[in-house]
């Protein structure tokens, strides 16, 4: 059984039963919103949420922009709570060595939300993680040794093209779905992206481009996309610019299923932290739309996107400039008491959170930065936005620090952060 929590802001939120009682924000509006110490049957118009019983059974998901102003939030209640211990993530496996697992696909539920990206991973993810018995064995100890990513040691794929038109907007703006199709069994191999192209005529080499990854995970996982969230990357495509979404190896669909669990650590991993699936979208990009400029490509990303768009700032050279908002600079230190009593997979899952750290590879940085950060973010603080933007600055890294006063975590972005953003890659 469960909850059924319902706020005014559209968002239906399935909880446990042991947040009965207990004060939450709505993960899309960001409103806090009390859980009723009792299940109601009844619902009345002019409550500001309602609450009914609901089952567990059948699959989890979520409508509207998806899964990432609390993409970390199932961590930071761990650490909150101290629940250290009876986290049952049984990381003993991680001694083992497997070759890259070969990784079916996921659908759109990872922490509340279809496609990605956005206004609110679930903070109702707890429990999946106490009750789900993971078992993760990572990959090669090559794959996940603390030396740095390497996405280039992943062959790039086929893709299938610009050949399915999935929507025309309003103002003639196009949006496409395009697959890689060299197989589930390589990083990256059956990854999906969706290619916004603005409806103005262009020559060629001559709109610039953004890439972004989907929110909402764990940094130990990844995430799908799904058409129909565009509130992300509208602005862009309205200001002229091409822009590229895709997939993360590594989606969850059930996070009660320790096999899925383990799946989606393992093919995060072995695709190099998604900066494999970043590189593809690059690499598809150069090959397909030659109305983008080459030198004008660009990668940005909210919360853990944030982190993704960072780490490919860190391998990839061709890109012409990485836009990071409220993302996680620290993830070693965000997930290290939350992974302290998980054995003999502690080391290695760290040494893979060091490869990943935004903090640790500042000073390979290859291109210009934008961070973007409220004051009163609640889910990643502000501190670790000012003090990784130092870091930067002192690696010689040409890097624009952007705040928004208040908003929170997601909301900023939305009415600052890509506004600013924009105005940053035309001056670029």
């Amino acid at each position: 059984m469960g909850i059924r929590l319902n706020c005014k802001c559209g968002r239906s939120l399935h909880l446990r039963d042991d947040l009965s009682g207990c004060t939450i924000r709505c993960p899309q509006c960001r409103k806090t919103l009390q859980v009723p110490d009792s299940w109601l049957e009844d619902t009345s118009a002019d409550m500001p949420f309602a609450a009914t019983a609901a089952s567990r059974g059948g699959r989890r998901s979520a409508s509207g922009p998806g899964r990432s102003s609390s993409s970390f939030s199932i961590w930071r209640v761990l650490v909150g709570l101290g629940t250290f211990v009876t986290v049952t993530i049984v990381l003993f496996s991680l001694s083992r060595v497997r070759p890259s697992p070969e990784v079916g696909s996921s659908s759109d539920f990872v922490y509340g939300g279809t496609g990605s990206e956005s206004a609110g991973a679930s903070d109702y993810g707890t429990q999946e993680l106490r009750n789900s018995g993971f078992n993760a064995s990572v990959g090669s100890p090559a794959s996940a040794s603390s030396t740095g990513l390497q996405p280039g040691r992943v062959p790039v794929p086929l893709f299938s093209g610009l050949s399915n038109l999935v929507q025309t907007f309003p103002g003639g703006h196009t949006m496409y779905s395009v697959r890689a199709l060299s197989g589930k069994s390589t990083p990256g191999g059956n990854m999906q992206m969706f290619v916004y192209l603005p409806s103005q005529r262009s020559g060629p080499a001559e709109l610039p481009c953004v890439l972004v990854a989907p929110a909402g995970t764990i940094l130990l996982t990844g995430n799908d996309v799904s058409a129909d969230y565009h509130k992300e990357v509208w602005p862009y495509v309205e200001a002229g610019f091409v822009v590229v979404r895709y997939s993360l190896d590594g989606a969850v669909d059930d996070m009660d299923d320790p096999a899925q669990l383990e799946a989606g650590v393992q093919a995060f991993m072995a695709a190099e932290g998604g900066t494999v699936n970043g590189r593809n979208a690059l690499e598809f990009v150069l090959q397909d739309l030659p109305q983008v400029n080459p030198r004008r490509i660009f990668v940005a990303g909210h919360s853990s996107a944030g982190t993704v768009a960072l780490c490919m700032a860190a391998v990839e050279p061709r890109l012409a400039g990485c836009i990071a908002y409220a993302a996680c600079a620290d993830p070693e230190e965000r997930l290290r008491d939350a992974l302290l009593s998980n054995g003999p997979g502690y080391d290695r899952l760290m040494q893979f959170l060091a490869k990943v750290s935004p903090m640790k590879h500042a000073r390979d940085i290859k291109c210009p930065v934008m961070i973007f950060h409220a004051r009163d973010d609640s889910n990643v603080p502000y501190s670790e936005a000012s003090v990784y933007v130092e870091i930067l600055k002192l690696a010689g890294i040409q890097t624009d620090f952007v705040t928004a006063a208040s908003g929170d975590h997601y909301q900023p972005m939305i009415d600052e952060g890509i506004p600013a953003a924009i105005r940053w890659i035309q001056q670029h």
